[in-house]
């Protein structure tokens, strides 16, 4: 079983864009997320931090993925 995700794997399962995926990556919001000779490699099993001010992303409903808030309150 393969234990990493490309972004465009990341992104499908997400159901977001590959350009709000990288924003997320750029942000280092994807915990366990890696560069690798210039290629992203994300977990499987990925967590994704979330701020504590704003709303919560509408697209974090339809997935399951384990998130966390910004300053450990998930």
């Amino acid at each position: 079983m393969k234990d990493y995700l490309t972004p465009l794997e990341a992104a499908k399962r997400l159901g977001i864009s590959r350009n709000r995926l990288y924003q997320l990556l750029k942000e280092h919001r994807i915990m366990g997320a890696r560069r690798y000779a210039g290629l992203w490699r994300i977990p499987v099993d990925m967590e994704i931090t979330i701020g504590r001010t704003g709303p919560r992303p509408a697209w974090l409903d339809r997935v399951g993925v384990r998130i966390t808030l910004v300053g450990g309150l998930g």
